[in-house]
């Protein structure tokens, strides 16, 4: 027990990864698409809402610094995982239960969650370093 406790503690997303994992099931178990669209739209809020502050952050601090592909490197990851999410979301929410739709959108919805936060978290391990100039050929 004390190595999972130190394993997830190296990384700060690790235990919130864990915990979108555990939602996912449990929104899956609940087979209700009331409650998919209610927790998992807010979950996908929350974590929208936070990699949009950091890739706002970071684009200020770096945008004389940057060209147009290093922006886009900050910015698609986290955009495509919001995408895909929601796009989870409505096939687990649109479809009956235990459909091929269904599943794939539950799994659709946990693995995408899951990319935004670690996006949203590698944002903020970068907004605290000390910025170079970009080269450009």
């Amino acid at each position: 027990m004390d190595t999972l406790g130190k394993w997830l503690s190296e990384k700060s997303h690790r235990s919130t990864v864990i915990n979108i994992v555990m939602l996912t099931g449990v929104l899956a178990m609940s087979q209700s698409a009331g409650l998919f669209k209610v927790v998992g739209g807010g979950a996908i809020g929350i974590a929208a809402i936070y990699f949009i502050f950091r890739a706002v952050n970071l684009t200020g601090r770096l945008w004389r610094l940057t060209n147009y592909y290093q922006s886009a490197l900050i910015w698609i990851p986290g955009l495509l995982a919001i995408c895909l999410a929601v796009t989870g979301l409505f096939l687990a929410a649109g479809n009956e239960p235990l459909s091929l739709a269904y599943v794939l959108g539950v799994v659709l919805f946990g693995c995408e969650l899951a990319m935004l936060t670690v996006a949203g978290t590698d944002l903020d391990g970068l907004a605290d370093t000390t910025p170079r100039p970009a080269e450009t050929v």
